[in-house]
């Protein structure tokens, strides 16, 4: 079988996926309790973009390795990929249970919650996303919800020292802008003009927020405002 293993390597690398596949599936039939072999084969499917069938290998994976917190992981993942987000769910609650990838099974138990409308529910898991790549995208979302929820001037205030907080400029300007999308959503038009100028302050050429100004100007009879702003990005 690791002759075989080599051939379809060989044959992935190539580009004849479906002939590296087909040999995969015949070296597991040899060695159906070969967990590595298995992976590999359960990775090629994802690349092929074979989803289902790369879920079945991911399942039988993570009931022969129920520790093992990547395949826990990937197999919530491709769950979430084809809409299963009960299975979903299921895997991403076993990773909090065995203390893996604790932060990111938050960040997507909150996005499977704010996809089906419980946002406070979402802000739950969120607040529990205290490391990591999602850390600021969470922080965010929550100042975002909270407005939803009723508490816009408290989503506000969270959004203003989210962006503070940010070193770097293209973060700061992404929670900008999602002040000015709460503000536009409660019609402070007037609020949110003068909150991208206070911005534009600090960067008077990006054109991110010189968009969403000229637009926002709009709406408080700023044409001229409008018209710069739109020209200067253009």
């Amino acid at each position: 079988h690791e002759v075989l293993l080599i051939k379809a390597r060989i044959l992935f690398a190539l580009g004849k996926h479906e002939e590296a596949s087909a040999l995969m599936r015949q070296v597991l039939e040899k060695v159906p309790d070969n967990n590595a072999l298995r992976l590999q084969y359960a990775r090629m499917l994802v690349e092929q973009r074979e989803l289902k069938a790369a879920t079945e290998q991911y399942l039988i994976l993570h009931e022969n390795l129920p520790e093992d917190g990547e395949i826990t992981l990937s197999l919530a993942l491709l769950n979430i990929e084809t809409n299963d987000l009960d299975g979903a769910i299921v895997a991403l609650d076993h990773l909090i249970e065995i203390d893996k990838s604790v932060s990111i099974a938050n960040y997507y138990l909150a996005r499977i919650a704010q996809s089906r409308g419980d946002d406070k529910q979402a802000i739950a898991h969120y607040l529990r996303v205290k490391t990591g790549d999602y850390t600021f995208d969470a922080q965010l979302r929550i100042g975002v919800l909270l407005s939803v929820l009723g508490k816009p001037d408290e989503g506000l205030a969270k959004l203003e020292a989210l962006a503070e907080a940010q070193s770097d400029w293209d973060l700061r300007v992404k929670a900008y802008l999602a002040q000015g999308e709460v503000l536009r959503n409660q019609q402070r038009y007037k609020e949110g003009v003068e909150m991208y100028s206070r911005a534009l302050q600090q960067n008077r050429e990006d054109t991110n927020l010189l968009y969403a100004r000229g637009l926002m100007a709009e709406k408080v009879d700023r044409p001229d405002m409008a018209e710069a702003d739109l020209l200067k990005v253009i």
